[in-house]
């Protein structure tokens, strides 16, 4: 619903604060998932959760762990501690992970602006044979992720470049911009992939916010792709 009742979500980060000790690992990842879908900052309570939950994550399951991860990027708020604990119990269970805990991971260390390079590997290397699981919304988030990181994988993105050009029709607009944007901080030029891009954007153009556009087109500038229709 995203409705927010701030005085009652101000009661809620400090009640908890005082009743983490009881919280059991799902009612913490909710917590923390339902304020970063808010965007509303609980600092008390981001605080809190930064100092107890690492040494609680072996009762974690996977999901709990990618929602905490991905409720703290949404508030841009995590800890170094707290994101290097989730990364080695993630690590622990890398191939069980489904396409979506893998899209809210990369896209979460984005906006965190988080990297650690073995494990980013090791996502990245399984996610590239993995694609056909993806929605257009993980997708678009892993390669979004990937981008704010400037974290070039070849592999991954080789596949991405042959398996995206079929499946743009999927994207909405911000899906798209996104995705060509991504590609301009990876300097990463597919010439293929970025006219099928530009076709899905200028089918959509009415659609499109004036973010969209400035950055799809500043993208295409940076890579030096013309696309004279668009």
């Amino acid at each position: 619903l995203r409705l927010r009742h701030d005085p009652l979500l101000r009661d809620v980060g400090q009640h908890a604060v005082r009743q983490l000790e009881s919280f059991k690992a799902q009612d913490f990842a909710n917590t923390i998932y339902g304020f970063g879908l808010l965007a509303k900052q609980p600092s008390e309570l981001t605080s809190a959760v930064h100092k107890h939950v690492p040494h609680r994550l072996g009762e974690f399951k996977l999901q709990h762990v990618t929602n905490t991860i991905y409720g703290l990027g949404l508030l841009r708020c995590a800890d170094a501690g707290l994101l290097r604990a989730a990364c080695a119990r993630l690590s622990e269970n890398m191939p069980l992970l489904n396409e979506q805990e893998v899209s809210n991971t990369i896209y979460a260390f984005g906006l965190l602006a988080y990297r650690q390079e073995d494990f980013l590997e090791a996502l990245c290397e399984q996610s590239s044979s993995r694609l056909v699981e993806f929605k257009a919304q993980g997708i678009s988030n892993t390669i979004y992720g990937l981008g704010l990181l400037r974290f070039k994988h070849p592999q991954l993105l080789e596949a991405l470049c042959v398996h995206l050009p079929s499946r743009l029709e999927e994207f909405g607009p911000q899906g798209t911009a996104n995705t060509v944007y991504a590609l301009s901080l990876l300097r990463h030029c597919n010439e293929t992939l970025l006219d099928a891009a530009c076709v899905q954007t200028r089918a959509r153009l009415q659609s499109c916010l004036p973010q969209h556009l400035s950055n799809t087109v500043y993208a295409l500038a940076l890579l030096q792709h013309r696309h004279d229709e668009l």
